[in-house]
């Protein structure tokens, strides 16, 4: 599991600077290859909800 948070943290910092990226881990599970590509809109579509509550948060300080 800490080879897939790794590689989703470099996604995650690839975004910033691109439209897309790719995760690859080469043994994710019993020597299962995976791979997937994200999107920023995926990306940001699926994090809308903690980031509305990052927002509210730092609009309540």
């Amino acid at each position: 599991m800490r080879s897939l948070k790794i590689a989703c943290e470099k996604a995650k910092r690839d975004l910033s600077s691109t439209t897309k990226s790719t995760i690859d881990i080469d043994c994710l599970y019993e020597g299962i290859y995976f791979s997937m590509k994200v999107t920023r809109a995926k990306f940001e579509d699926l994090n809308d909800g903690f980031f509305t509550k990052c927002i509210e948060h730092v609009e309540n300080c």
